[in-house]
């Protein structure tokens, strides 16, 4: 599978949720999500580039899942493998176990829906902020082209609730935050 991303940030939750429901957003689910990002360096996630492997140990619920990414041309544009697992700590043994280090933790509270094909996602970063993130999810690897009119798509959405766009994931976020 492959996935194109496009990230916002917004000025606030409750003014993005209301854009988005005006522009057709149906949210299905609110979940919380706490990861565990493993890479072979914090270096990998601070300064990706086409090939750069991560991985990612998610707690949701009662559910774990494990995520793998490899980078396309940026770091949010992605081939991605995601897969229950039955048992967290032997996932993250089993990523050591590979040479990945765990390098960093996002915690967040999401909501999740759909406007057309896309998912859409409204997530609040503890530590970071709110934040819009418009997925296409494709058995095919994205054209040229196809990340601008998803940005096109998602400022359209929003309107004014845009601050601005961020061209990086959260693990790298929170990474280069707490290293200033």
């Amino acid at each position: 599978m492959f996935e194109l991303e496009i990230k916002l940030a917004v000025k606030d939750f409750e003014t993005a949720y209301s854009a988005l429901i005006d522009a057709g957003v149906v949210f299905a689910e609110r979940i919380s999500q706490y990861d565990s990002i493993f890479a072979a360096s914090p270096e990998t996630i601070t300064k990706p580039r086409p090939g750069t492997v991560v991985a990612r140990v998610r707690q949701q619920g009662s559910k774990s899942l494990l995520n793998v990414k490899r980078h396309l041309t940026n770091e949010l544009d992605c081939e991605e493998h995601e897969f229950s697992v039955s048992d967290e700590a032997e996932a993250k043994a089993f990523l050591q176990i590979l040479g990945l280090q765990q390098v960093v933790e996002v915690k967040k509270d999401r909501l999740k829906g759909k406007l057309g094909d896309k998912t859409v996602c409204l997530d609040s970063v503890h530590g970071l902020g709110s934040f819009v993130e418009f997925e296409l999810i494709s058995n095919e690897q994205p054209r040229a082209g196809e990340q601008d009119a998803l940005l096109v798509e998602a400022r359209s959405a929003l309107g004014p609730a845009v601050v601005d766009r961020v061209s990086m994931g959260y693990d790298r976020m929170i990474l280069e935050a707490t290293s200033e």
